[in-house]
């Protein structure tokens, strides 16, 4: 399993370090697509889903993963502007602090509205297999950027 793994994970850092060397604009969302498809694929792999529950699992958890990348997209730039900020207060970093801080309460708010969700079709067990494989593919994919950054 890990093999597959290791080798999927490899396919998509090929495919998507091509797509960079393009240098188009678009580049940037075109590489989060690809990686998303590959990572919903992975998780069908690995909490067994049915032909039947596929389709409903991907239309969710793209809905889910959208609601995140928005929430999560919202308190990096909130960090951003901080840092262009010449004179940050204090209260300026306890505002930027606080969104941060409210951007992973948010996190799981949706993950929990979500698990009901998934719930209505999904074992329990296909659901903690979901959240188990998105933690390997995390570590995989940040063990993958490690490695790319010491080259």
């Amino acid at each position: 399993m890990k093999k597959i793994l290791a080798i999927l994970i490899a396919i998509v850092c090929f495919s998507l370090s091509a797509i960079a060397a393009e240098g188009e604009k678009g580049n940037r969302a075109e590489m989060r697509k690809e990686l998303h498809e590959f990572k919903m694929k992975y998780l069908a792999q690995e909490m067994q889903l049915r032909e039947d529950q596929q389709k409903r699992f991907f239309e969710l958890y793209t809905a889910m993963c959208d609601e995140k990348h928005k929430v999560f997209s919202e308190a990096r730039n909130s960090e951003k502007r901080l840092r262009q900020a010449k004179n940050a207060t204090d209260a300026d970093y306890a505002k930027a602090s606080k969104v941060m801080s409210d951007a992973k309460i948010k996190e799981g708010e949706i993950e929990r509205r979500y698990q009901e969700k998934f719930a209505q079709f999904l074992s329990q067990k296909q659901i903690f297999k979901m959240k188990e494989a998105e933690e390997k593919f995390r570590r995989e994919m940040q063990k993958m950027r490690n490695k790319n950054r010491k080259k």
